[in-house]
């Protein structure tokens, strides 16, 4: 750790990521901020994921049987060490001076637990671009991608971690309770990562995508239901300052 200068760490969960792992660990290096942890949590992989990552330095390893997503990110938080986590998918990129720009906006708004920018998708191996709505042909979008937002770590011990019994959109239950208690959050129109898409995503069917929103926001009433305060929850972009 480097004195004044926060310490992040960046969680990675890992499951048969052999084709693209390397690239997401180089898009963190790349960033060349001095003092970070890289967390890699192979959930059960049985390609070579685990070899790849053995080969940075840079990485601390961690590997279980196949839990899920979201029992990965839970072991790397647990294990983590950061003032700030930051999240990125196996498959996914940072985008160069995503890091520092991101503090610092902490730095000017020290209330702001949460920053999130825009993602920036791409495509390979054929994925198609009509499974999501696009606003325009940027392909740019604003939307509860973990890898788009830097968090302090105070965030998890009001929220909590994620919740394993879900296997898709624990990430948007995870936002939804963020919001349900009204975490401050700053959402910029920086591009804060890029988003790949491909022949193996988990949310590969927009069919899929479609009923675990449903399900998701349904959790999130029954919460608030269960609280006695049913209000409808603020959008990502009014968030925005």
């Amino acid at each position: 750790m480097v004195d004044n200068i926060p310490f992040l760490s960046v969680i990675i969960p890992v499951y048969n990521a052999e084709r693209h792992i390397g690239d997401a660990v180089r898009s963190i290096l790349c960033e060349c901020y001095i003092s970070l942890e890289i967390i890699a949590v192979d959930d059960g992989s049985t390609d070579n994921s685990a070899e790849i990552l053995k080969s940075f330095s840079e990485v601390t390893y961690y590997k279980q049987a196949n839990s899920g997503p979201a029992a990965a990110r839970n072991l790397g938080v647990r294990m983590s060490k950061g003032d700030f986590i930051l999240f990125l998918d196996a498959d996914d990129l940072f985008p160069a001076g995503k890091i520092r720009q991101q503090l610092s906006y902490f730095e000017q708004r020290p209330e702001i637990e949460i920053v999130m920018g825009k993602s920036q998708f791409f495509f390979e191996d054929g994925s198609s671009k009509t499974v999501f709505r696009f606003p325009d042909e940027t392909y740019q979008v604003l939307n509860v991608l973990l890898g788009s937002g830097l968090y302090r770590r105070s965030v998890f011990d009001k929220v909590g971690l994620f919740e394993e019994s879900l296997q898709f959109s624990e990430d948007f239950d995870w936002f939804n309770r963020v919001r349900e208690l009204g975490i401050p959050i700053l959402v910029t129109d920086d591009i804060a990562l890029y988003y790949r898409r491909h022949d193996t995503n988990m949310t590969h069917s927009m069919d899929l995508v479609k009923l675990k929103t449903i399900q998701m926001l349904k959790r999130s009433l029954d919460r608030r239901r269960e609280e006695g305060e049913v209000r409808e929850l603020p959008k990502l972009s009014e968030f925005k300052s």
